[in-house]
């Protein structure tokens, strides 16, 4: 019995979940951010990952793919974050939002095995300069999903305050928690401090986290008022890492720069309804699970 079965990652819908991972990895989430973009890797990556280990070790495969729904929803916890920050304390820029509706993603999984199973019964003669490649841009697609990052430390003062035509049980419903502990909306409903993250896109890719005090006003409005920008993270490239170029220029904006990066990146995209790449963290809870 063959050990191995390099042959079947040139099959059909395993060339389109590859393509469809470098795809909206290195395209469609920044240049269309939605929600089907934010869950397209998660489908991807798991239908891909089991396959290809698979593909490798026939007789692991039900282990693999058991394996896999049990790191993924690992990673997809809050419990994966004290190995998140010792990889980041070594220069490692590993990161991830916990966000529990990525877990509707494992459903791709059974019929990722199902089809892997599929095609182990029909073989094709290919040649490893086919198989070769496959796996090498496997290795790249999977690897690749994980870009280098860099904290950017800044706290700086704004004071600005916005209002919103929306209850404050409203706006936290129309954006998510960071972590699955801030997301409890009687606590926030009395609480008024909040982390808020956002990213911009501004020639280089950056995460910013902002101290904020929201406050409700009455039914139907609420107040944000920005307080400070505390940090932000830089994404750099696979193979360059983070550029200097871009961390001395995030470092040169101004207050006045900030306000308007705020003001496009997170009150306007609240206000249309648009705001699936905005997080907040109640500020108390996330700094005691912190100071742990």
């Amino acid at each position: 019995m063959r050990t191995s079965r390099p042959d079947i990652l040139s099959r059909p819908l395993f060339i389109l979940a590859l393509g469809l991972l470098l795809l909206n990895d290195f395209y469609l989430k920044y240049e269309h951010s939605s929600f089907l973009t934010g869950k397209l890797s998660d489908l991807a990556g798991l239908f891909l990952f089991p396959f290809f280990l698979s593909s490798l070790r026939i007789k692991w495969t039900n282990t693999i793919y058991l394996g896999t729904a049990i790191l993924f929803m690992f990673w997809k916890s809050e419990f994966s974050q004290e190995i998140i920050n010792w990889f980041q304390t070594v220069g490692i820029g590993i990161n991830r939002v916990v966000d529990y509706s990525d877990l509707l993603a494992l459903g791709i999984l059974p019929f990722s095995l199902i089809y892997f199973r599929k095609q182990l019964k029909t073989e094709h003669r290919i040649s490893m300069y086919l198989t070769v490649p496959l796996s090498v841009v496997s290795l790249f697609a999977i690897w690749a999903t994980t870009l280098p990052r860099e904290q950017v430390e800044l706290n700086i003062n704004v004071n600005e305050v916005y209002e919103i035509n929306m209850s404050k049980t409203e706006f936290f419903n129309s954006i998510q928690a960071g972590h699955g502990y801030s997301d409890t909306i009687g606590k926030n409903l009395e609480d008024s401090l909040f982390y808020l993250d956002f990213d911009i896109v501004e020639g280089y890719r950056a995460d910013v986290t902002a101290l904020s005090t929201i406050i409700s006003i009455d039914s139907i409005s609420t107040s944000i008022r920005l307080d400070l920008i505390l940090h932000g993270y830089i994404t750099g490239s696979l193979f360059s890492g983070v550029d200097n170029d871009d961390i001395e220029h995030f470092k040169s904006l101004s207050t006045k720069d900030f306000k308007a990066l705020f003001e496009a990146n997170l009150i306007k995209p609240i206000r249309e309804g648009k705001a699936e790449y905005i997080y907040f963290d109640n500020k108390e809870i996330y700094d005691s699970y912190q100071n742990e």
